[in-house]
């Protein structure tokens, strides 16, 4: 499911277990302003050229992901954010992340990477074993040049403080 510039919508009560492209993703959301992803089922979606996955966001505004099981995929959750003159938002929360290879991560574009406002809250993450009750979830900011190509990238790190202690129940 590629969307691209949309305002205002809800992707609701999917069960998503075959890749749309090539690249093996579930949901693809782009430039987008005020999106909601909730109770859906996105499962089977391996990476393909570090692209794919369960869900992929880039430069989404007003962005919430709730109440979803992503399960088995090669990549969890992908936001990707790099344009200068857009400084996204992103609510993550009451989702289970299920034996994915990789749980989620996140390139942001230095410096708007550090004004970025991701909110992770409440997932259930079936590797987390932390004692302390914090999910760490590991980023990277980009510092690109003009044409967008990649100069360097700094590991910044992000974290679910109230990671939940079981699955949630998530039907469609």
């Amino acid at each position: 499911m590629y969307k691209r510039q949309i305002y205002n919508n809800i992707i609701d009560n999917n069960r998503i277990n075959e890749p749309y492209d090539k690249h093996g993703t579930g949901i693809d959301i782009r430039r987008t302003t005020n999106i909601i992803i909730k109770n859906n089922i996105i499962t089977n979606h391996p990476i393909s050229q570090n692209i794919g996955g369960g869900i992929y966001l880039s430069d989404c505004k007003k962005t919430t992901i709730e109440k979803n099981n992503i399960t088995k995929n090669g990549l969890g959750i992908k936001i990707w954010s790099n344009y200068k003159d857009i400084i996204p938002n992103y609510t993550i929360k009451n989702n289970n992340f299920i034996k994915n290879k990789i749980q989620a991560e996140f390139y942001y574009r230095f410096p708007q990477g550090l004004l970025e406002k991701t909110t992770w809250n409440q997932n259930y993450w079936d590797n987390h074993h932390n004692k302390q009750k914090i999910k760490t979830i590991l980023g990277y900011l980009a510092i690109l040049n003009k044409k967008y190509t990649i100069l360097a990238i700094i590991p910044y790190l992000d974290f679910d403080k109230q990671p939940a202690e079981k699955p949630y129940n998530i039907k469609i």
